[in-house]
C-alpha cells in the first residue's frame, strides 16, 4: 500500500518537474510575422502562389467563397476543424494558409463577395468539443499536425501542396451574421469477423461472429456573430445517428430493463430490442459567449455550454466520453463506438490569453428524481431498518463534477510545444449495485495531471491519476422471494431461510421455507445483523426456521486507493513519412472488495480497493494503439475487474476496464508523402500483464485454489491499421488484430461462465432439458478483422 502511494507521489512530482524544467530551458521565440504568401487554384486547376499583403494586426483568416442569394460554398476543413477554436486548434489553424476558390460563376449582382465568416479566434469549447471522429482523424494525421521547423521546410512544402487543395464543400447557408452548415458522414459497408473473442477456446465453435454494419451521422452546425464581435457569439451543434447490423434491426437499440413479478416473487428482468432503424441524438449542445450575450466587458473570453457534448480529462482514462457506447463493439476496434454523450454543462475561459485556459464541467449520468414513480419505487426493503420504509427516496442522482487547467507555457514558439493539464473530478453515485439495486453508494475523487511535449522530430506525452474517496456498502438482508420447481410443483419460497419439518433439527441442507403467512411473520420480525447468520429464528406448525449462513451482511466501507500512469513517445525518422513510437502503461489492480461473485477467492474484503477506477473510459492508446484488449477499443474477459452495474446483460460484467493492467508496446507509422491515395500503415505490438495476482483455477474441482496464484502474463497483441484516401472524402480502412494468450490464461483455463451468464443463455429454452455443455475459458489465440468504407459529404 505504502509502495503504491510513494510511486504515485514520485510520478506526479517527476511529471510536474519535467514540464517546468523544459519551460525554463527552451527559450521562447518571438511571435512569428504573419506570412503574406497564399496559394490558389487557377481556372485550369493548377496550384499557384501569389503574395498578398496582410496587415500585422489582422487576427482572422477569412474563408472565401462565392455568394449567390445568401448561399455560398467554402473549402472544407479537416472534419470541421475544432468548432470551439481551442488553443490546440488555433495552433493548428495558424499553420494553414487561406485558400481562394476561383470560379467562372458570377455572384447574383455580378460581383464576387467575400462572406464575413472568420475562423474562430479563441474558443468556446476546448479540445473535447471536437467530435470523437475528429480526434481519431487527428491521431491518424499526426504527421500533418506535427510542428514544422526550418529543418523540415521541404517536407512541409510537400504536405502543403497535397493537403491545402480545397476538398468538397459543405452545404452552407449564410444569412447575415449567421451561418448554417450541414454535412453527412457515412460508413457503409463495414465488415466484422472475429473468433475466440470471449473465451479464447478453439473447442467452443460458437465463439465467433460475422456481420455487416452501417453508421450514418447527420451533422448540423450553427454560428452567429454579434455585429463588430471578433468571436462567435453563439455556436450550436446537433448530430443525429443511425447505426445497425444488417439483418438484425434489434441490434440498434434496446429498452431499459424492467423487473418481472408474479405471485409476490420477482424473477429476472425483461428488455427487448426496437426492430426498426431509428434515429437518435448523439450530440446536441449550444455554446454562448458570456462576453457578447451578457454584454460583460471581460478582458478575456469566457463561454458557457449546455447539452450533450464530448468532454474528457487527460487522455480519457480518469474521465472519458463513453457515456452510452455500443455493446456490439466488444472484441472489435471501433473509432465511433460512443453513441451518445452525457448531458451537462461547462464554463470555460482564458485566465491568461492563449496560454492558460480553465474548464469547469458538470454532467448528469443517471437521475432517479424526476418522477413520482421513480422516487417512490420500493428498492430499499432489504436494507437494514427499511422493512416498513421501502421507497427509494428523493435526490438519487448520479453526477460528476470536474475541473481542469490547460497551460501552454511556450505558446508562439515554433521549435517546441508544451501542454500541461492538471485536473480533478468528483463522482457521486448514490445507487450502486453489488447484489441488489441500491445496496451501496460511492463517492469517488480523482486527481491527476496530463501533458504533451514536442520538439523537432520528437514528441512524448503522459497521463497519471489516483483515486480517493470510498464506497459505502449498506447493511442488507439478502433473503428474497423466488419461484421454484419442487418435484414438478411451482412453489413460492424464501431464498435465504431454511425450514425443517416438525421434530427435525434444521440445517443448511433443509428445504427452503415456503412463503406463507406464519413463516413470513417470523422472518420479517427476525433481528437484522450479521451475527444472526446460521441462527434458528423461530418455529410454527410447519417446522423450525433457520437463517442461511449468508443471509445478513453488516455495513462496511471500501476506501479507494487506485492509481494509473501512461507514457508514450515518438520520433520521426523521416518526416513526415516514417515514425517509430513506444509506450508504457500501468493501472493498479485488486480483488473484488465485496463478496464473491461466483467462486471462493474472487473477493478480498479488507476495507481498501487498490484497483484504479475510471469513468466512461475511452483510452486505447495514443501513439501506440491497441485494437483488442485496452478498454477504449476491443475488450476480452479478464478477472478482477471492478464490479459493473450493467447486470441486465450479464456478459458486460466480465468485460474489464483500464484496471489491473500493465502493458508496454512499440509501433511504427509509414505514410508515404508521394502516394496519390494517401496510404498510411500503422503496426503495433503490445505485451500485457496483470498487477494483482488472481487465484489459480483448478479445473478438476471447478474451484479457485486457496494457496496457488495464476501467473501475471496476459499475452501479446499484434495489430495493423491500414487507411487510404481513395478519392476526395472517400476513405478505405482495415483493422486486424491477433492476440496470443499468455501463461495467465493457461493457469485459469477451464473456468466456466457464471451462473447469471448461463441463465441468460438459457432464457429461451422451452424443452426443460438441463444442458451440461458449458463454454469454458481457454488459452487459444484470438483474432478479428474489421474493414469498410467511409464517405463524407
Amino acid at each position: 500500500m505504502n509502495r503504491r502511494r510513494g510511486l504515485c507521489s514520485l510520478v506526479l512530482f517527476f511529471s510536474a518537474g519535467l514540464g517546468v524544467a523544459v519551460c525554463m530551458n527552451v527559450s521562447a521565440q518571438e511571435e512569428p510575422i504573419l506570412a503574406s504568401e497564399e496559394e490558389y487554384i487557377d481556372d485550369q486547376g493548377v496550384l499557384k502562389k501569389k503574395n498578398i499583403p496582410i496587415i500585422k494586426k489582422q487576427k482572422k483568416i477569412l474563408k472565401t467563397g462565392i455568394t449567390h442569394d445568401g448561399f455560398f460554398v467554402t473549402p472544407r476543413r479537416d472534419e470541421d476543424s475544432n468548432p470551439s477554436g481551442s488553443v490546440e486548434s488555433n495552433e493548428r489553424n495558424s499553420k494553414v494558409k487561406s485558400t481562394i476558390i476561383v470560379s467562372d460563376v458570377p455572384a447574383a449582382n455580378g460581383v464576387l463577395k467575400l462572406p464575413d465568416t472568420a475562423a474562430p479566434k479563441d474558443s468556446l469549447m476546448n479540445k473535447e468539443t471536437e467530435t470523437e471522429e475528429k480526434k481519431e482523424d487527428t491521431k491518424a494525421k499526426s504527421t500533418d499536425d506535427a510542428d514544422s521547423s526550418s529543418k523540415d521546410k521541404d517536407s512541409e512544402k510537400k504536405d502543403t501542396k497535397k493537403d491545402d487543395v480545397p476538398k468538397k464543400a459543405y452545404l452552407i447557408y449564410n444569412p447575415g451574421n449567421s451561418e448554417f452548415k450541414f454535412g453527412v458522414k457515412l460508413r457503409i459497408p463495414e465488415f466484422f469477423y472475429g473468433k475466440n473473442l470471449r473465451l479464447l477456446n478453439d473447442n467452443n465453435p460458437t465463439d465467433q461472429v460475422i456481420y455487416f454494419r452501417h453508421t450514418a451521422d447527420f451533422n448540423l452546425e450553427y454560428r452567429y456573430r454579434c455585429p463588430n464581435a471578433e468571436r462567435e457569439s453563439v455556436y450550436a451543434k446537433m448530430t443525429i445517428r443511425n447505426k445497425g447490423v444488417w439483418g438484425d434491426p434489434e441490434s440498434i437499440a434496446y429498452t431499459t430493463t424492467a423487473p418481472i413479478k408474479e405471485v409476490d416473487a420477482v424473477f429476472g428482468e425483461h428488455k427487448h430490442g426496437i426492430p426498426r432503424h431509428i434515429l437518435w441524438l448523439r450530440e446536441l449542445w449550444i455554446q454562448l459567449s458570456i462576453n457578447d450575450v451578457f454584454n460583460l466587458p471581460f478582458c478575456n473570453e469566457h463561454t458557457i455550454t449546455f447539452g450533450a457534448f464530448p468532454f474528457e480529462l487527460g487522455r480519457g482514462i480518469a474521465l472519458g466520453t463513453a457515456y452510452a457506447s455500443d455493446p456490439s463493439d466488444i472484441g472489435f476496434f471501433s473509432e465511433y463506438s460512443v453513441d451518445q454523450y452525457a448531458f451537462g454543462g461547462k464554463i470555460s475561459g482564458d485566465i491568461i490569453k492563449d496560454r492558460l485556459v480553465y474548464d469547469i464541467y458538470g454532467a448528469l449520468l443517471d437521475s432517479k428524481a424526476n418522477a413520482f414513480d421513480q422516487v417512490n419505487l420500493r428498492t430499499r426493503g432489504q436494507q437494514y431498518g427499511h422493512r416498513q420504509d421501502q421507497a427509494r427516496g428523493f435526490g438519487i442522482v448520479n453526477y460528476v463534477i470536474a475541473g481542469r487547467l490547460k497551460w501552454h507555457p511556450l505558446m508562439g514558439n515554433e521549435k517546441a510545444k508544451i501542454r500541461l493539464e492538471p485536473y480533478a473530478l468528483y463522482n457521486r453515485n448514490p445507487e450502486q449495485r453489488i447484489e441488489f439495486l441500491g445496496d451501496a453508494q460511492s463517492d469517488l475523487f480523482t486527481l491527476g495531471i496530463a501533458g504533451d511535449y514536442e520538439f523537432g522530430n520528437f514528441e512524448c506525452g503522459f497521463d497519471t491519476a489516483f483515486n480517493l474517496g470510498h464506497q459505502r456498502v449498506f447493511g442488507w438482508d439478502s433473503n428474497t422471494i423466488q419461484l421454484s420447481n419442487i418435484n414438478g410443483v411451482v412453489s413460492v419460497n424464501n431464498t435465504r431461510v431454511k425450514q425443517a419439518p416438525l421434530g427435525e433439527v434444521p440445517t443448511q441442507k433443509s428445504p427452503s421455507a415456503l412463503k406463507v403467512t406464519p413463516n413470513q411473520t417470523i422472518i420479517n420480525l427476525s433481528p437484522q445483523a450479521q451475527s444472526e447468520n446460521g441462527q434458528i429464528i423461530g418455529s410454527n406448525d410447519l417446522g423450525t426456521l433457520i437463517n442461511d449462513t449468508n443471509r445478513f451482511s453488516d455495513e462496511y466501507i471500501n476506501k479507494y486507493r487506485g492509481f494509473m500512469f501512461v507514457y508514450d513517445m515518438g520520433y520521426f525518422i523521416s518526416k513526415p513519412d516514417i515514425k517509430v513510437c513506444a509506450a508504457f502503461g500501468y493501472a493498479s489492480g485488486d480483488a473484488n472488495p465485496n463478496k464473491d461473485e461466483e467462486f471462493a477467492g474472487d473477493s478480498q474484503i479488507d476495507g481498501e480497493y487498490e484497483g484504479f477506477i475510471g469513468l466512461q473510459e475511452t483510452y486505447s492508446g495514443t501513439l501506440v494503439r491497441s485494437a483488442f484488449l485496452l478498454s477504449g477499443s476491443g475488450k476480452i474477459p479478464r478477472p478482477l475487474s471492478f464490479p459493473s452495474e450493467e447486470v441486465s446483460d450479464p456478459f458486460a460484467t466480465s468485460v474489464s476496464r483500464f484496471t489491473n493492467l500493465v502493458y508496454t508496446g512499440v509501433s511504427g507509422y509509414y505514410r508515404p508523402s508521394w502516394s496519390t491515395r494517401k496510404w498510411s500503415f500503422n503496426v503495433n505490438l503490445l505485451g500485457y500483464w496483470t498487477d494483482f495476482s488472481s487465484p489459480f483455477f483448478d479445473a478438476r474441482t471447478v474451484q479457485n485454489s486457496l494457496n496457488r496464484f495464476a501467473r501475471n502474463f496476459l499475452g501479446t497483441e499484434a495489430n495493423v491499421f491500414i487507411e487510404a484516401q481513395l478519392i476526395e472524402d472517400l476513405r478505405f480502412f482495415t483493422i486486424a488484430a491477433l492476440f496470443f494468450p499468455g501463461s495467465h490464461y493457461r493457469d485459469i483455463r477451464g473456468r466456466p461462465l457464471s451462473k447469471a451468464q448461463q441463465s441468460f443463455l438459457d432464457n429461451v429454452d422451452k424443452t426443460g432439458i438441463i444442458n451440461n455443455r458449458v463454454p469454458l475459458l481457454g488459452a487459444d489465440k484470438s483474432y478479428f478483422v474489421n474493414m469498410g468504407l467511409e464517405y463524407r459529404f
